[in-house]
């Protein structure tokens, strides 16, 4: 192969990442249609249970009205983005089962991402092979995989498919004068993307400042527009968010504290905060190998500023910003890389250069592949622990509480409240949660832990639970308690009722 005289990627360079990130993209898929059978109930996929939940209640009792299933009951995306929700809830009603379409909901979101990428491709001069190859980068890398697709981040996986419109606009008019249609076009998707996640919107704001800065003080005025407009279409639901969330209510988390810690579990966000800003600076400096430091330089400067705060952990102190994931910030950085490499221009660079990018090539989409499948689990039927669970669950006359079982409590719940119309002072959408609510909820795991029957007792009273699911010790603990009868035992669990 004659190196010195290719002047952009070829796309025979781009067929293998296609068919080796295509196919493992559908065998995930295939492997996710297990969905259609089992709930998710695992301690990975754990973000499924909330959402399907939440999609769940907005059919049982509408939208912002009074749901009585968790915290002893709490008002529907009151504090959270409906936009995931509204967008799978047509599926509900035509399959009238929150499993299937939730598995539908997800392949129509990959089908859109696909046809978006592929319109971003014709819109940006790309060929068909590579705007295919775009969308498998993106979508089949194994962080996008893991965070988004496997835990269940369904919101933010349907935002990222609007903010690929915004890209595509803020492209096309980023040599353009911006006109009505901009205004109309960007209000609907901004509107779209806004909803989805409200913390992916912030930072996929970016794009919208990248071309603010470009663009002179009337056009500017014109970019304010569907800003405004966004707004107040948005209004329903960020209204009554903005009037009722208070200092009381648990909103003082950052996440980017996961990239700063030295806390072992968040070793993995650790690590990407500092790889992926140094292979986007490395995209850069080749995108702009052969460019001149003119506007475009200037339009990506923003996510540039960006990406070095983040690396320098700076971003911690900037409020709002901080509160987004690390990984929003690490996919932000993939895309507009991948978005680069599409575009290098390779004319200045050497043969021994060319040869590298050649072989990474090959490379890359092994390497994603290999990620996925070592640190990725499949989708697969529950555990013994969970069945005895289910089985408990058949048995609940209450509200009940569960603590310590063989998963995460919060999926738990969510199958009772969804197939058994069952109630708990426990939930799983932590931001309906205020910080007195939560000192109660401690105090009654906490009594748990300590053993202490009465404290547990009385907590438990002024949760206003009735019943309690327990396993392995705890079992012992209460048959301990006079406060407690064993209602029903399945092995190692077991379901206690109060003593009035």
């Amino acid at each position: 192969m004659d190196f010195d005289k290719i002047k952009r990627i070829p796309d025979r360079w781009l067929i293998f990442s296609i068919l080796i990130l295509g196919v493992y993209l559908i065998i995930r898929l295939a492997n996710f249609s297990a969905i259609i059978r089992y709930f998710p109930l695992d301690n990975v996929a754990i973000d499924f249970a909330s959402h399907m939940s939440s999609l769940h209640f907005l059919k049982a009792y509408g939208f912002h009205n009074f749901v009585p299933n968790w915290y002893n009951g709490f008002v529907l995306f009151q504090f959270y983005h409906p936009g995931w929700a509204f967008f799978t809830l047509p599926l509900l009603y035509f399959f009238k089962d929150v499993k299937i379409a939730t598995f539908l909901s997800v392949v129509l979101i990959y089908t859109l991402g696909f046809a978006f990428f592929y319109f971003l491709g014709k819109k940006i001069g790309l060929s068909k092979i590579k705007s295919v190859a775009f969308f498998l980068l993106f979508f089949a890398n194994p962080l996008s995989l893991s965070y988004l697709f496997r835990t269940g981040r369904l919101p933010e996986l349907l935002a990222w498919i609007w903010f690929v419109l915004v890209f595509i606009l803020v492209m096309y008019y980023r040599n353009k004068k911006l006109d009505l249609k901009f205004v109309v076009l960007l209000t609907i998707i901004y509107s779209l993307l806004f909803l989805s996640h409200i913390l992916f919107f912030i930072v996929a704001s970016l794009v919208i400042f990248s071309l603010f800065i470009i663009k002179n003080n009337k056009e500017r005025a014109i970019l304010i527009i569907p800003i405004i407009l966004t707004a107040t279409i948005t209004s329903f639901f960020w209204f009554d968010f903005i009037t009722e969330v208070g200092d009381q209510r648990i909103s003082s988390f950052v996440p980017l504290q996961r990239y700063a810690s030295r806390n072992p579990i968040d070793l993995n966000d650790v690590i990407l905060g500092f790889v992926v800003p140094i292979l986007f600076w490395v995209t850069i400096w080749l995108y702009f190998k052969n460019k001149k430091i003119n506007g475009e330089f200037r339009f990506f400067l923003p996510i540039i500023i960006m990406s070095i705060l983040y690396f320098t952990r700076l971003l911690l102190f900037i409020p709002i910003f901080n509160r987004a994931t690390p990984d929003m910030y690490n996919l932000l950085f993939i895309f507009i890389s991948i978005y680069m490499i599409m575009n290098l221009d390779l004319n200045s660079f050497s043969a021994r250069l060319k040869r590298i990018i050649f072989i990474l090539s090959f490379i890359i989409p092994i390497l994603f592949v290999v990620i996925s499948i070592v640190n990725i689990e499949n989708f697969s039927p529950y555990s013994i622990g969970v069945k005895n669970t289910l089985e408990l669950f058949n048995y609940i006359d209450g509200k009940f509480v569960l603590y310590n079982g063989p998963i995460s409590e919060g999926p738990l719940v969510a199958y009772a409240a969804i197939y058994l119309n069952a109630s708990t002072p426990q939930g799983w959408s932590p931001e309906y949660l205020t910080q007195s609510y939560l000192d109660k909820l401690n105090l009654n795991r906490n009594s748990l832990r300590n053993k202490d029957c009465t404290l547990f007792y009385n907590s438990l009273k002024n949760l206003k639970g009735k019943e309690v699911i327990v396993y392995f010790d705890d079992c012992g603990f209460l048959k301990s308690c006079s406060e407690f009868k064993l209602k029903k035992q399945i092995q190692n669990a077991c379901l206690f009722s109060i003593i009035k």
